[in-house]
């Protein structure tokens, strides 16, 4: 504090407000506080410059990794890794031939030139056709 006007100074009223006082002279500033409305009303205008320079809102801004997780260019960049994965690996389930096996139709005859095929119609197909062609449609 300084002595000849009885107030604290600037840079005593600055360290008491960062908490950087020994306790003795912390003290002290808080007796002078409580009774001089002038140097109470510095230390207040210290808060509000404070609180201007801080966010507006009072809340923190969340953490630049946060922000960026969340952010739409990280999704889409995630899309594209999980397509690609997904690629790599379904290529290389294909080109790999090892676990095929061959089954023959007919045993110890060659299968080059013989065709698999399926049957799948059924009752409800054959109505439906017979419905719709008439009595042209033979099974």
């Amino acid at each position: 504090m300084n002595r000849h006007t009885d107030h604290i100074d600037t840079d005593t009223l600055a360290k008491y407000f960062l908490n950087c006082l020994p306790r003795e002279e912390e003290t002290a500033v808080q007796e002078h506080l409580c009774s001089c409305p002038e140097c109470s009303a510095r230390l207040e205008a210290l808060r509000k410059l404070r609180g201007a320079m801080s966010d507006d809102s009072g809340q923190r801004r969340p953490g630049v990794l946060f922000r960026v997780l969340r952010s739409g260019w990280t999704k889409a960049a995630a899309a594209v890794i999980i397509v690609a994965g997904i690629g790599f690996l379904t290529a290389r389930s294909v080109r790999d031939r090892s676990g095929i096996v061959e089954h023959s139709l007919n045993p110890g005859m060659e299968n080059k030139d013989n065709i698999l095929s399926v049957d799948t119609f059924d009752k409800a197909d054959s109505a439906y056709y017979k419905e719709k062609y008439g009595e042209d449609f033979k099974l």
